[in-house]
């Protein structure tokens, strides 16, 4: 998206309604669960069809059989779904839509969703400490509570994944969303991939801006980090080009590791159409 064209639909006012506009458009006319959680219940072999994920055919059978086959599960009912959202300082950057926005949007969305299917869900942000909002939500009646509290809290301080690895290993939920920038080391995201997909439905969701993306910016810049207030000098022409290949390395390392450990992962924009991104991931899944 160029930057004369921003996305004006994320912002603060009638953050409640429209939450459920694109809520409410992502479960018209869809009738299955969009989160399903890991099933053990097998129920039987169909054959591969062309978009089907690779992630459930039966390689072993393959091997004997020299044909696809994809198992069938009996899927979960009400299932238990825990979303953690970064609120670290980082999640504030601003360069069209905060991140911080895009990030309550999504999150409030996938929120609604799960209680409108009857799914019980927790909720809860993360930075250097863990705060609960919702624990064992279940039934519509939950929404309002949980909009207010994602509309209204605060972003501030670092970001510790080595914290968010306890809190997860802790669970005994179905299905565990993290939405955030995933500004970190690869091994601390690797850990929680490994940890998450041990016993759950394991989905990542790294929310970052246009400008991250793509460095669009000119010129000479003091750069401060927004979580330990380090400064940087630099020069856009010096770097420009080396910023976007390491920026690309590093996303395609996220999504191998996503993969690697039977997880889900959407690279989301915030100048992108959120509906549109989560129609196609759930459609995909």
């Amino acid at each position: 998206m160029s930057e004369n064209k921003k996305n004006n639909f994320f912002e603060i006012n009638d953050f409640e309604i429209k939450t459920f506009v694109i809520a409410d458009g992502l479960l018209s006319g869809e009738h299955r669960s969009f989160f399903t959680g890991h099933s053990t219940d097998f129920k039987d072999y169909r054959n591969y069809n062309t978009g089907d994920s690779l992630k459930l055919i039966d390689w072993k059978l393959y091997g004997r059989s020299d044909k696809l086959f994809i198992k069938k599960y009996e899927e979960q009912r009400n299932i238990t779904i825990s979303i953690f959202l970064d609120a670290s300082a980082s999640m504030v950057y601003n360069s069209g839509v905060e991140k911080s926005l895009f990030a309550k949007y999504l999150a409030a969305v996938l929120a609604i969703i799960a209680l409108k299917q009857n799914d019980k869900i927790n909720f809860s942000f993360f930075s250097d400490e863990i705060t609960p909002v919702l624990k064992n939500g279940m039934g519509k009646g939950a929404i309002p509570y949980i909009l207010k509290a994602v509309k209204n809290f605060k972003f501030s301080g670092k970001t510790d994944f080595k914290k968010l690895k306890k809190e997860i290993s802790l669970l005994k939920s179905n299905v565990i969303i993290i939405i955030s920038d995933f500004w970190t080391e690869l091994n601390e995201i690797s850990e929680i991939c490994k940890l998450g997909a041990l016993r759950n439905d394991l989905i990542l969701f790294q929310v970052l801006s246009d400008d991250e993306l793509f460095f669009k910016r000119k010129g000479d810049y003091k750069l401060i980090d927004s979580e330990t207030g380090k400064s940087y000098f630099l020069s856009t022409t010096d770097i420009a080009a080396h910023y976007k290949k390491e920026v690309n390395i590093f996303l395609n390392e996220i999504e191998k590791l996503a993969l690697q450990n039977n997880a889900s992962y959407l690279l989301l924009n915030t100048e992108s159409d959120m509906k549109k991104l989560l129609y196609r991931f759930f459609m995909e899944r």
